[in-house]
């Protein structure tokens, strides 16, 4: 990890753009991008035959505490359970 020092100048070189949001407007911005993901996690979910018994409130939990991740062909994932007693992969292809 790179430390900074806060209290030296710095010079930016090229072309530089600054955006200013208030404090709403920054949560507004994380809100959003965490609902679209949500609700794509959902849709996946409900679309998956393997989760079709599920209730929406179920699927909707789920989604909530959920991650989706797009791996390359041919990869092999291997997970250490011992410390990821919490996490349960679940692939589809």
């Amino acid at each position: 990890m790179t430390s900074f020092d806060l209290d030296s100048p710095y010079t930016l070189s090229g072309t530089s753009e600054f955006l200013s949001l208030s404090k709403a407007e920054f949560n507004q911005a994380l809100r959003s991008h965490w609902e679209r993901d949500c609700n794509m996690r959902f849709d996946f979910m409900r679309a998956c035959p393997h989760f079709e018994a599920w209730t929406d409130r179920q699927l909707q939990v789920c989604a909530d505490s959920s991650e989706l991740r797009e791996y390359k062909n041919n990869t092999v994932r291997l997970y250490n359970y011992q410390n990821r007693s919490l996490n349960m992969p679940f692939m589809y292809m």
